[in-house]
C-alpha cells in the first residue's frame, strides 16, 4: 500500500477536456464522472477524510490511466513518427491505419513508407511479447484502462517530486496494486514492463510530456 506521505506528494489537481493536449499528443479519453460537477454540501470531519481519500485514490487511478495513455503514445510515436496529430489512431489499428494511407487524398503514403512502418510496428511488437505484451489483447485492454481511470493532465515540475515519483518503476508498481482490481493487477503491470522497455529502448523518462 501507498505512503500517506507519497499519496500526499501525488495530490494534485487532475480535470481535463475533451480535446485537450499536452505536448503533441492528443489525449482523447475521459471518465464519465469527468462529465459531472460535484455539488456543493457542508461537510463533516468524516466526510472531509472521506473525500480526501477519495481525491487520492482518483490521482492513483489516472496514473494508472496515464501508464496506459504512455504506453500507447510511444508506441504510435514511434510506428508515425510524422505525425503530429493522433486522432482515431490506437495501437489495435495500427495495420489498417498504414493501409488506409495508400488512399488517403491529403498526403498518400507510397508503398515503400508502408512497408517502413508495418516493419517499425512488427519490431516494437516483438519486442514487447517477451513482456508478455498480446497484440490481439492489449491495445484493447490499454484503450479500457484509459477509458476506465482517466489520465493526468497536470505537468509535474520537472525538478520536483511528482516528476521523480513518475518515473519510479516501484513506485508506480505500488500505485497499480493499490488501486487495480486484483484480476486486472498483472496485466497492468505488463504495461508498465512495456512502457519501462522502450524508456530504456529511446533513454527518455517513463512519462513524455
Amino acid at each position: 500500500m501507498l505512503t500517506d506521505d507519497l499519496a500526499q506528494q501525488l495530490h494534485v489537481t487532475v480535470k481535463w477536456d475533451q480535446g485537450s493536449s499536452n505536448a503533441d499528443w492528443n489525449r482523447p479519453w475521459r471518465r464519465e464522472e469527468d462529465h459531472c460537477a460535484a455539488m456543493p454540501r457542508a461537510q463533516t470531519p468524516e466526510l472531509a477524510q472521506k473525500g480526501s481519500m477519495d481525491s487520492k485514490t482518483a490521482t492513483f487511478e489516472r496514473i494508472v490511466g496515464e501508464i496506459a495513455f504512455q504506453l500507447d503514445r510511444r508506441i504510435l510515436s514511434s510506428i508515425f513518427p510524422d505525425r503530429v496529430r493522433l486522432y482515431g489512431f490506437t495501437v489495435g489499428n495500427i495495420p489498417e491505419k498504414i493501409m488506409q494511407g495508400e488512399s488517403d487524398t491529403v498526403n498518400p503514403l507510397t508503398q515503400e513508407q508502408r512497408a517502413a512502418m508495418m516493419e517499425r510496428y512488427n519490431e516494437i511488437m516483438s519486442r514487447l511479447k517477451p513482456q508478455n505484451y498480446n497484440p490481439t489483447f492489449h491495445p484493447q485492454f490499454t484503450e479500457h484502462i484509459v477509458n476506465t481511470y482517466g489520465i493526468l493532465r497536470e505537468r509535474p515540475d520537472a525538478s520536483g517530486s511528482e516528476a521523480e515519483l513518475y518515473n519510479d518503476l516501484n513506485y508506480l508498481h505500488e500505485v497499480i496494486v493499490s488501486v487495480v482490481p486484483q484480476d486486472k493487477v498483472a496485466d497492468c503491470l505488463i504495461l508498465l514492463n512495456c512502457l519501462r522497455l522502450l524508456s530504456q529502448a529511446d533513454g527518455k523518462p517513463l512519462f513524455i510530456w
